[in-house]
């Protein structure tokens, strides 16, 4: 029969939507002879199932730009850090001992490598995360954010060894 071959096709195909649609049809179809009726809802109904994750795609994808900013602004922030601040700290001479007194913190032994490297590692832990919270609102799924971590990434990597 028709509801067997549709139940069969469901079972093969295994998609979120053709299993609504099968759905539908088999038990509209059992409650009514009218299988063009039946037909013209399930089509209704796919078409707006496919109109509303649209919409969504189209809303959402605002916050994957706002993620992007995100990042770019703090990977300007840790720019500007590492080119005007670092570079000021690495002038400046560790205070005597005798001149600071007790419990002071000499800045100038720790290198300025190691800040940098800080910076650097920072901004690569942000690239991964922002990538991942942008595929998840983007578009709902952590492994879609997988390649906007891989974009942040490597933008991170750019900046870091061209500019930085």
């Amino acid at each position: 029969s028709v509801q067997e071959a549709l139940i069969r096709f469901e079972v093969r195909i295994r998609t979120p939507a053709i299993a609504r649609a099968v759905t539908l049809i088999t038990t509209a179809s059992r409650m009514t002879g009218s299988i063009g009726e039946v037909l013209n809802i399930a089509a209704r109904d796919a078409a707006i199932s496919e109109n509303l994750k649209r919409e969504r795609s189209a809303e959402m994808s605002i916050y994957t730009v706002i993620v992007y900013l995100v990042f770019i602004v703090f990977l300007f922030v840790v720019a500007v850090i590492d080119s005007q601040f670092l570079t000021v700290l690495a002038g400046v001479e560790t205070v005597s001992a005798a001149g600071a007194g007790m419990g002071a913190i000499p800045l100038g032994t720790t290198p300025i490598a190691t800040f940098e490297r800080l910076l650097f590692h920072g901004v690569l832990i942000q690239a991964i995360f922002s990538g991942l919270i942008a595929g998840q609102m983007g578009e709902a799924s952590v492994r879609a954010g997988v390649k906007h971590a891989a974009v942040m990434l490597i933008i991170a990597l750019l900046v870091f060894a061209v500019i930085l």
